[in-house]
């Protein structure tokens, strides 16, 4: 009886750890669009679970989607965000060709015929706490065309801090 109680404790415990881990942006607009939007993060047992609404977005459009190393949104193109977040591969490219070269490198999103985009995954690689790959005080970038492993990525077009 004691093991029950004692395994039960421990799952709620985990479960309300990781309750408590969520972080949140709110994306401007950048390189003259009207892009914005909300994104959410909240830990979960399987990585870190994405909830995005964006809106003024190109119209019909698959839109990279990804962290950047820096807590940095304040020049008119966002590069003062930097690069993409947490190199784990070496290797040339985008996510497109190989979804392991950076942690940040996030699943593309899609806009609607009125340039609304909303969704949610989850990532496995990326977590809130301090443990591995914080996305805390990071940057969140929606670039304005989708990824390709031939060229740079598409302009930045909305970017938010990322907070808890």
């Amino acid at each position: 009886m004691k093991r029950y109680i004692l395994s039960a404790v421990i799952t709620l415990s985990a479960s309300f750890a990781f309750a408590n881990l969520s972080a949140h942006s709110q994306l401007l607009a950048r390189s003259d669009t009207k892009a914005r939007g909300n994104v959410d993060f909240t830990q979960v047992p399987e990585g870190l679970k994405i909830q995005y609404n964006l809106r003024n977005l190109p119209k019909n459009q698959t839109l990279g989607f990804h962290i950047h190393e820096n807590a940095d949104c304040f020049t008119k193109d966002a590069r003062s965000a930097g690069g993409h977040f947490a190199r784990v591969d070496s290797t040339g490219g985008t996510s497109l060709d190989n979804p392991a070269k950076y942690a940040g490198d996030l699943p593309s999103i899609q806009s609607d015929g009125s340039g609304k985009a909303s969704g949610t995954f989850v990532v496995p690689d990326l977590s809130i706490d301090e443990t591995k790959n914080s996305i805390v005080n990071r940057s969140i970038i929606v670039h304005g065309g989708p990824d390709d492993p031939n060229e740079k990525s598409a302009k930045r077009i909305a970017c938010g801090v990322i907070q808890k």
